[in-house]
């Protein structure tokens, strides 16, 4: 797995909004180099890279395949 599945909450909301710009914008590659900055690797989740919504995120969230904790990581 490239990336990771643990996220703090600044990190997550990043995601959230880029995710969101992502669709509205149209321009997946973009975007999609800066959620793989912060670690977020669409492919991970076998989501198509371009039809991964918010949605879809927070439904990662709430199965448990992705975390978000309270604080950074050391």
């Amino acid at each position: 797995m490239k990336g990771k599945n643990i996220f703090n909450k600044i990190e997550a909301n990043q995601i959230r909004q880029l995710l969101k710009k992502k669709i509205e914008s149209g321009n997946e590659k973009k975007y999609r180099d800066q959620l793989r900055k912060i670690g977020f690797y669409i492919s991970n989740f076998g989501f198509s890279k371009d039809g991964f919504s918010p949605e879809d995120f927070e439904a990662l969230v709430a199965s448990g395949k992705i975390q978000v904790i309270d604080q950074e990581k050391n």
